[in-house]
């Protein structure tokens, strides 16, 4: 009984942790994520800034919140990834396999190469034309990613949406 009352009371305070931390961030990158990226910028001796997760570089536009929950629901996964320049990838790589990061980690290498995107939406209805991106040096490197890989058609008209060859609707 005691040692049951004893879980109960850490996971609560886990839990109280888990929900301080998402209050203070302007982001829901989860704490262990937020933790695992700690670790490796304390290793090398960066700002965290220099090792962003993906959704940290991207909002969805005010005048586009009705597509908040089906954009952040379609791009979770891509937006836990955490974004390593060239020049750190070994000592990232070295670290992860060395160590218990005690979560799954995801993460991209991105090349010094200049990255311009293969073409701008035009549409307004395109997922990407309802983002905003944050300045950074891996603004190119996000736009181009985006447009390849979710390059989306947002419709709330079920006629479009099922002539669409990638749509995504609010409701999705």
């Amino acid at each position: 009984m005691k040692i049951d009352q004893e879980s109960t009371e850490t996971k609560i305070k886990g839990l109280q942790q888990q929900i301080n931390s998402l209050l203070e961030r302007k982001n829901r990158i989860p704490d262990e994520l937020v933790n695992a990226r700690k670790r490796l910028t304390e290793l090398l001796d960066i700002p965290e800034a220099e090792l962003p997760f993906a959704g940290e570089l991207i909002k969805i536009m005010p005048a586009e919140q009705k597509w908040e929950d089906a954009i952040e629901r379609l791009l979770h996964n891509f937006s836990m990834q955490l974004l390593v320049p060239e020049k750190y990838i070994k000592s990232v790589n070295h670290f992860i396999y060395n160590n218990d990061m005690r979560t799954k980690l995801v993460y991209q290498k991105i090349e010094n190469k200049a990255v311009q995107p293969i073409r701008w939406s035009t549409d307004d209805n395109d997922l990407v034309s309802k983002l905003e991106f944050k300045e950074s040096a891996y603004k190119d490197w996000m736009e181009t990613t985006l447009l390849e890989r979710f390059n989306y058609y947002c419709t709330d008209d079920l006629d479009v949406f099922y002539g669409s060859k990638k749509p995504l609707h609010p409701m999705a």
